[in-house]
């Protein structure tokens, strides 16, 4: 099985892109990306999530029989996104954004958001901000967020495989190591 990664340079929470971006991942992942890596793919888990601690955006999948296909599958769910035109699924992305935001966690959980919030300087007004921006994110907002972050971005790949799909990797241009 393979670990497959698609990364892109994105922003900090505190930028007014943030909100756009983690609907835009929820929007890929539930709309596209879950039904194509884990069901019909057969990964035990993949999508695309924004990281603002990292300030990344990224397509991921784990435990993936396939390789190739799922790269590619990363680039159809942009495709998908562009000319999807369901407005249900914006309200559906948002709401669950907000869940997630809003999730409850335990007090260890509790203690790692505190410690990590306070790590990255986001105070209780820049989270709030973020909140308020996800409940206002737009179709336009996540085109601008895709333009901006991914289409006309670099990304780097990653491939976490065992050393039998070496001669699939080097044929896609990977530069093959071992760890």
């Amino acid at each position: 099985v393979n670990f497959c990664a698609r990364v892109f340079q994105a922003v900090s929470l505190n930028s007014p892109d943030a909100p756009a971006l983690s609907v835009l991942s929820r929007y890929l992942q539930d709309g596209f990306l879950h039904q194509h890596i884990r069901e019909q793919g057969g990964a035990y888990g993949g999508g695309a999530s924004y990281d603002s601690e990292t300030a990344t955006f990224r397509f991921y999948s784990y435990r993936d029989p396939r390789l190739s296909d799922t790269f590619q599958d990363f680039i159809k769910s942009l495709d998908w996104f562009l000319a999807d035109t369901d407005p249900r699924r914006l309200e559906e992305s948002i709401l669950g954004t907000i869940r997630t935001i809003d999730i409850p966690l335990s007090l260890a959980g509790e203690a790692e958001k505190s410690f990590n919030s306070d790590l990255f300087g986001y105070s209780e007004n820049i989270k709030k901000k973020f909140r308020e921006g996800v409940l206002r994110v737009t179709k336009n907002s996540l085109l601008e967020g895709c333009e901006k972050f991914l289409l006309s971005r670099d990304s780097r790949l990653g491939v976490l495989a065992s050393s039998a799909y070496q001669s699939v990797l080097e044929r896609d241009g990977f530069v093959v190591g071992r760890l």
